[in-house]
């Protein structure tokens, strides 16, 4: 396994230090969030770094980055661009 899938993946499941962000989490940030750990898992299982995403996608590696961490929002075009790329299949279901 990838030395940074390897880090990524410890730092996702080790647990949290006692500081913790006080904004309430609501079930569309906690989508944003899983939507940005499965990115970051699919780019880095591919094996690509951002900077490859990127260009193959017509973009720039602090665009993808801003994606990673959840500190942008991107289009519907670069969502699914990036999931092509990483042979994502991005599906919508209804809940009841």
């Amino acid at each position: 396994m990838d030395i940074e899938l390897k880090k990524f993946l410890k730092d996702y499941y080790e647990p949290k230090s006692a500081v913790t962000n006080t904004k309430s989490t609501t079930g569309v940030d906690e989508l944003q969030q899983s939507f940005c750990r499965r990115l970051v898992i699919a780019r880095l299982m591919a094996p690509m770094t951002q900077q490859q995403l990127a260009e193959s996608i017509g973009t720039t590696q602090s665009a993808i980055a801003r994606i990673e961490t959840g500190n942008c929002n991107p289009g519907l075009h670069t969502i699914l661009k990036v999931c092509a790329r990483l042979k994502l299949e991005l599906s919508l279901q209804q809940q009841i």
